[in-house]
């Protein structure tokens, strides 16, 4: 399998709440693909879908490694600073987010 074939069916058990084999799958995306941002993002979802938001936050600054106008991985580490009563990190990442030109899509 490739890295897009591992991502894929990361896809599919996030869809399905399976959070942990998920994460199992975006590593190993991210094993064959160091610099694939979306398995991180995803894989920080699924993080925070485990209410583990330190990791969550891990796996969104890489994305924001590899791309530092990645506005998803922005929003959604705010997420996970505000659930951990971060306050000033979490609107800095809100803002930053916002700022961004690229779209957001569902």
């Amino acid at each position: 399998m490739n890295s897009a074939d591992y991502f894929n069916s990361g896809k599919a058990y996030y869809g399905q709440k399976q959070y942990s084999e998920a994460i199992t799958e975006y590593t190993q995306a991210i094993e064959l693909d160091s610099n694939y941002k979306e398995a991180y993002y995803n894989r920080g979802l699924c993080y925070y879908g485990l209410s583990q938001y330190e990791k969550a936050i891990a796996n969104y600054d890489e994305a924001i490694k590899i791309d530092p106008e990645y506005r998803l991985a922005y929003y959604d580490r705010s997420i996970s600073y505000r659930k951990l009563g971060r306050n000033r990190e979490a609107a800095a990442d809100f803002a930053k987010a916002t700022g961004l030109n690229n779209i957001i899509y569902s």
